[in-house]
């Protein structure tokens, strides 16, 4: 049985591009153009108006944070007036880590209190994009933060009574060793937040640090890294949950988790994605057409039902559940069960109680397991 539904929030702007990234997002510091933006979302919210309820908001981008503390709290304030929201819904906020809501038409509230304004007025977790924890990596990706930015930020938070947070970071970069990457790890680790996402670098060909592409780490070292992070995470008390996500206890990405698990979200902005009662759609990806109003929902070329639940749960630690699966599909997974088993022996699968998943060994190598059972999936269908 689905729960409560998500929203997600899109915002296509941030202060400046990352040399790294290629998500729907530019550059931009014009005031007019930022409220403006806040507007049209809020009132395409409130337009909509599902009434459903739902229990996890997640304002997204891009840099949501800067939209600055007052668009913020009007694009919150038409979720509410537009959802069902349930009074423990998980309110999260991804900000930059050293100019949170640096509205640039008033030089930007100060931090502090921009964080207290947003704690009061309902948002309750805070994901920040930190990367590394050395300054010279966060200078080669074209981060505008440096590390004691980000402790600042992060004391800053706990200040204005943020108790659950979430620190974003990168590894395999160019040039970074085991040590660099230890090195970051145990920094965030010291800065005691709740909850961890830590996802290698993919390059692509449009983005400008592609041309360090020969200097990434080769597969192996990454593997090294992807085993050492996983034991350190553990040993430190975090809980893996899904391959790039660790979290104490209780302290899961509630909003995130829906992807996984097939619950319903409703998106909006240019380029958010909705899964609406097993319908998929996407707003047109473009800020301009958003603002004149002339942005829709299409239909998105969603993939297989089927493949897209054993892609997911793979992805979770918890796994699939052959019963889930064959109750859902009317499938047997005896031959997808025949085919976990064969990497059992090479220590990338196992089965736990009634659950088939992947080890952190198999989940480095997750591609290649599942693409197999996407193979067997089409022989029987």
């Amino acid at each position: 049985m689905k729960g409560k539904a998500g929203v997600y929030l899109h915002t296509p702007f941030c202060g400046s591009r990352c040399a790294y990234c290629d998500f729907y997002s530019s550059a931009c510091a014009d005031a007019g153009r930022l409220t403006a933006y806040a507007r049209a979302l809020a009132r395409t919210i409130r337009d909509e108006a599902p009434g459903v309820e739902m229990d996890t908001v997640y304002f997204g981008g891009g840099t949501p944070s800067l939209l600055g503390v007052e668009n913020l709290i009007e694009i919150l304030e038409a979720v509410r007036a537009s959802f069902n929201l349930a009074p423990d819904a998980e309110i999260t906020l991804e900000a930059n880590p050293g100019d949170v809501c640096l509205f640039p038409s008033d030089g930007g509230k100060e931090a502090a209190s921009a964080l207290s304004a947003l704690r009061e007025a309902g948002f309750n977790r805070i994901s920040l994009g930190v990367q590394s924890a050395d300054d010279r990596e966060l200078r080669m990706l074209s981060r505008r933060h440096s590390f004691a930015d980000v402790e600042k930020t992060v004391r800053q938070a706990r200040e204005a009574g943020f108790d659950n947070m979430s620190l974003d970071l990168i590894y395999a970069l160019p040039d970074q060793t085991m040590d660099t990457w230890k090195n970051s790890l145990e920094a965030l680790i010291a800065l005691e937040s709740e909850h961890l996402s830590c996802y290698a670098l993919k390059l692509s060909e449009n983005v400008p640090l592609y041309r360090l592409i020969d200097r990434l780490p080769d597969d192996d070292t990454q593997l090294e890294m992807y085993l050492m992070m996983v034991e350190t995470l553990e040993k430190a008390g975090f809980h893996q949950y899904e391959i790039s996500n660790f979290a104490k206890e209780g302290f899961q990405s509630r909003h995130n988790s829906k992807y996984w698990t097939g619950e319903d979200y409703y998106g909006y902005g240019p380029s958010a994605h909705s899964l609406i009662r097993g319908i998929r759609s996407v707003w047109t990806p473009s800020a301009d057409a958003f603002l004149s109003g002339n942005a829709v929902r299409e239909d998105d070329e969603a993939q297989d039902e089927t493949e897209e639940y054993l892609m997911l749960r793979l992805r979770m630690t918890e796994g699939i559940d052959p019963a889930d699966f064959e109750a859902r599909f009317g499938l047997s997974f005896a031959p997808f069960a025949r085919i976990l088993q064969k990497y059992e022996p090479h220590g990338l699968t196992v089965r736990q109680n009634t659950h088939w998943r992947l080890t952190p060994r198999g989940a480095f190598v997750s591609n290649a397991i599942i693409s197999e059972l996407f193979v067997c999936l089409d022989e029987l269908l």
